[in-house]
């Protein structure tokens, strides 16, 4: 899986981590349930992810932020749902 890591104007790392990270668990855990690759490559690389980022834009969750060297959201995800 590929992720994008940017460096924001005040310093801070934001990392797109699309389907590397797509639940904070994920993050927490640096373990995946379904990993594209074997669950060593998967684990190395969402480690490498928590550790360079300051923010982290999971794949399906709002953005997870590292505080005091934890992992933390503020935000519930939202979900449009259109009913016809």
């Amino acid at each position: 899986m590929s992720s994008v890591s940017l460096t924001l104007a005040d310093g801070t790392t934001a990392t797109l981590a699309g389907d590397a990270i797509k639940f904070p668990k994920e993050a927490l855990r640096c373990w995946v349930d379904h990993a594209f690759d074997t669950q060593e490559i998967a684990a190395k690389s969402i480690k490498t992810i928590v550790e360079m980022s300051d923010v982290i834009v999971p794949g399906h969750f709002c953005p997870i932020q590292k505080r005091d060297g934890e992992l933390t959201w503020d935000d519930s995800q939202e979900i449009a749902l259109v009913v016809r």
